[in-house]
């Protein structure tokens, strides 16, 4: 598939860290000081500077967290299709492989 470069994969994988850190950080700060606003999905992404009634409210945050699951569902099925297809072609090299 190309070039395998360990320093553009840990771009990514700093990235996701970095999020689920402020994820945490931004939970476990609502718990605390009893602001559920925090925690709103919008606001995280910064939605709400753009759009601000999407930073508020107990609707937007529900809104929030159906779109979380959707996306994070939306990945997980793509990957599992993905993968699934990558064993059946490797299936299917292995009964039929190539001659040189």
């Amino acid at each position: 598939m190309g070039n395998y470069n360990p320093f553009v994969k840990a771009i990514f994988y700093s990235i996701v860290l970095f999020a689920v850190i402020h994820l945490a950080f931004s939970f476990f700060y609502g718990m605390i000081h009893g602001d559920t606003e925090i925690t709103n999905m919008f606001h995280i992404l910064g939605l709400d500077l753009a759009w601000p009634n999407l930073g508020t409210g107990k609707v937007n945050s529900f809104l929030g967290v159906v779109m979380t699951v959707g996306v994070w569902a939306i990945i997980g099925y793509t990957l599992h299709w993905r993968d699934k297809r990558a064993d059946k072609l490797r299936k299917a090299s292995k009964k039929h492989p190539k001659e040189k």
